[in-house]
């Protein structure tokens, strides 16, 4: 290794070149390196100080990468540098992107998983949602034939009959939940189902009750068949047994 250069300033006229050594308080084999490619690297458990000596800095110990601070983090990305006028930050994984944090107005925050999205809280532990909590109801779109509510596009739905309806197949995602359907006559009424019947997420009938809906006191329910009135089909979908437990609000 050169010796070390004690002068206090240096003016460079031309480029330094390193030769795999490094720039260290004490001229040891640790500190910063800068590779052929230009890449800057911080050898060994060493932490890169923000600021000064103090509680921020990065820190990797060649697996895992600690952002430590002894305040606030603030992940700041500002909306003219995306073209749709959005501030997100994207989430990846060896550069597949899977989700987004995003604002797209006022203090709106979304979360976006381009997956399935997991709140997993500890055993014992618990989910808790300040203020009101709600869904994007959904339109289900009438066939006479065979109408499918996809409860894998939101728990909330709404469908308005313009004639009775053979089947209503109500699809669920692969898990356990409570999911609702308004049932709407149009202007006319005088509609009902013939047939309520279930699919698992694949499509299946699902094998609890041979993709039958199972109601309470034993019988289907018979729709308001008023112009314009509503009955509410609320369900709860057993995931683990494929099984749906259905009640019906009527005469809305």
């Amino acid at each position: 290794m050169a010796s070390n250069v004690t002068r206090d300033h240096h003016n460079l006229r031309r480029n330094l070149k390193l030769n795999g050594n490094y720039i260290s308080n004490d001229g040891g084999d640790e500190g910063i390196s800068i590779d052929n490619d230009g890449d800057v690297i911080i050898n060994g458990d060493t932490k890169l100080y923000l600021n000064d000596a103090g509680g921020e800095y990065l820190n990797s110990d060649g697996t895992d990468l600690t952002i430590a601070s002894g305040n606030d983090i603030s992940l700041d990305a500002s909306a003219n540098l995306n073209l749709d006028g959005d501030t997100f930050i994207r989430l990846l994984d060896g550069g597949s992107h899977y989700g987004t944090i995003s604002k797209a107005s006022g203090t709106s925050l979304t979360i976006t998983s381009l997956g399935n999205l997991f709140l997993s809280p500890l055993a014992n532990d618990y989910i808790k949602l300040g203020g009101g909590t709600g869904f994007t109801q959904q339109t289900a779109t009438f066939d006479a034939t065979d109408t499918d509510i996809d409860f894998r596009d939101g728990n909330k739905q709404i469908l308005t009959l313009t004639a009775d309806i053979v089947d209503v197949h109500f699809q669920f995602p692969a898990v356990s939940g409570n999911f609702l359907c308004i049932f709407l006559q149009d202007g006319t009424g005088g509609w009902d189902v013939s047939n309520w019947k279930t699919k698992n997420e694949a499509g299946s009938a699902g094998s609890g009750n041979s993709g039958v809906v199972k109601w309470a006191g034993g019988s289907a329910t018979t729709l308001t068949e008023t112009a314009d009135k509503a009955d509410i089909v609320s369900i709860y979908w057993d995931a683990t047994n494929e099984m749906a437990y259905a009640v019906a609000s009527e005469n809305f």
